[in-house]
């Protein structure tokens, strides 16, 4: 993790955050939330392919992984990692693993982290519930 890029993807992830489908009534859904954190330790613990492909899945009834995987490839493009042509994360990682040894991974997870990071900037549904 580098954290001077993190630092840059914040406010992009807020800015992502506002306008994505996980944020509604001035929330992020807790849903996404557990989604973040099962990833980032997804990628830390194995391979970002398989990583992505696993949060790709269609038709679940809660498709906060591929909501997750989007709001990631905006902030890369937003950051000018990532064309805008790109059509999907997965094809991103794919592609950018074939022009350098070290791939994707680390811009992934510097994203991810500050998705995290900037979640915090929003009231969560438990805190609403409790009445905090």
């Amino acid at each position: 993790m580098d954290r001077h890029i993190v630092g840059e993807f914040v406010p992009i992830a807020y800015d992502i955050l506002k306008d994505s489908p996980v944020y509604k009534d001035g929330q992020i859904s807790s849903s996404f939330k557990r989604i973040i954190t099962s990833f980032g330790t997804a990628v830390q613990m194995g391979k970002l392919t398989p990583a992505v492909a696993f949060f790709s899945q269609q038709g679940q009834a809660d498709n906060s992984g591929q909501e997750l995987l989007k709001i990631i490839l905006q902030m890369l493009k937003n950051h000018g990692d990532a064309s805008e042509s790109e059509p999907n994360l997965f094809h991103y990682i794919c592609e950018e693993d074939k022009k350098r040894k070290k791939g994707a991974k680390l811009e992934v997870l510097n994203a991810s982290v500050a998705v995290k990071f900037a979640m915090n900037l929003f009231e969560s549904e438990e805190r609403k519930k409790r009445g905090e």
